[in-house]
């Protein structure tokens, strides 16, 4: 078994088809590990990264990856992180074979290359992985130091064998209640986009809403930056014929009312980018577009819906499940780790003390 590393997208050589097989056998198979994914974020914003892809090799046969990238900035200076953190909420090695060999050597290569990397920041990794248990012990292995720096909730509503559950929620007062009144005020409307022409008629529209939804807020709508529209729209296009984009849009007498972009992935779908009219904002079309899902997904026998990254209160109205992610830090320097675990235990105490008060 061994290692190589590619800096050049053009190099790596690995076929999608062969790219999403893997995934597919992988621990952690979610749509932010696929190919499309990867191909979209890469040509939106690769530019302002260094590939640092390592494909792990055994018998002439490509048997994983690790999806990394430089990122030399001020408040990054050599940092290596997993391609696309930043919009990813699942990260994780692709190692579907001999995972616990084959992330051994990747934390050797990385020990011995150590001059090419001040940290390693390795967010978004699913406790149902065994990667964060795995790096621990391969760390001390490579004189490397490893830091769990931070857990982060992912509320998810279990459908499969709760599907009574499920109804019921859909059923009560407070879910129906935008439903009725939309309803009453004209002819209201759900489907998911499923052709090209739609596409380009609805993202626009999508964009627009989400920026007039944050303006009135101190946060700014991600899609203020044209690069965020360009990869959502070259994902989209992505995604489209392959089944796992689930792009809905709900309309009262023909005006879009909200819209979600997510994904239909592995049975599931993945709640990641919603956005509504702001003139109905005290009618809850969130909570219209959510009941919309939750049928959607019992109709067709998804096996949940993921809320993703982020314990925001509405989740806990639609939710039966919490997972949680890890962040992880990898630290050369022995000192630079005791510094970073102190700063994070200050920063628990400051979260207690704050707590109680």
């Amino acid at each position: 078994m061994h290692i190589k590393l590619i800096k050049d997208p053009d190099n790596i050589p690995i076929t999608p088809s062969e790219w999403n097989n893997l995934v597919a056998r992988n621990e952690t198979n979610t749509i932010f590990q696929t190919f499309e994914w990867f191909d979209s974020w890469w040509k939106t914003f690769g530019v302002e990264h260094k590939l640092f892809f390592l494909t792990v090799h055994k018998n002439n046969q490509i048997i994983g990856f690790a999806p990394l990238m430089l990122t030399n900035t001020n408040k990054r200076a050599k940092t290596l992180s997993f391609i696309g953190d930043a919009n990813s909420d699942y990260l994780d090695f692709v190692l579907p074979i001999e995972k616990r060999a084959a992330l051994n050597i990747i934390c050797d290569f990385l020990s011995k290359n150590s001059d090419l990397w001040k940290t390693v920041s390795l967010l978004n990794i699913p406790e149902q992985s065994s990667t964060h248990k795995l790096l621990h012990a391969d760390c001390k292995q490579t004189n490397l130091y490893c830091l769990t720096n931070d857990t982060i909730v992912c509320p998810t509503l279990i459908i499969k064998n709760h599907e009574r559950n499920a109804q019921k929620i859909i059923d009560k007062y407070s879910t129906k209640r935008p439903f009725n009144y939309f309803k009453r005020q004209g002819v209201l409307s759900f489907h998911n986009v499923d052709d090209k022409t739609e596409l380009t008629k609805y993202l626009p529209v999508f964009f627009e809403q989400h920026i007039e939804r944050w303006e009135a807020t101190n946060t700014k709508s991600l899609f203020m930056n044209k690069r965020n529209q360009d990869f959502y729209r070259h994902l989209a296009n992505k995604l489209l014929p392959t089944g796992k984009l689930i792009f809905t849009v709900i309309e009262l007498d023909g005006t879009p009312l909200s819209f979600h972009y997510g994904f239909d992935y592995d049975s599931k779908i993945l709640w990641y980018k919603p956005s509504f009219n702001i003139k109905y904002f005290n009618r809850s079309p969130g909570i219209l577009l959510i009941r919309y899902l939750i049928q959607h997904a019992l109709t067709n026998k998804k096996t949940e819906i993921d809320f993703t990254i982020g314990n925001e209160p509405f989740k806990s109205r639609f939710t039966n499940q919490y997972r949680a992610n890890h962040n992880i830090l990898i630290i050369k320097k022995h000192s630079t780790y005791w510094i970073r675990k102190i700063q994070k235990s200050l920063r628990s105490i400051v979260k207690k003390i704050l707590g109680r008060n």
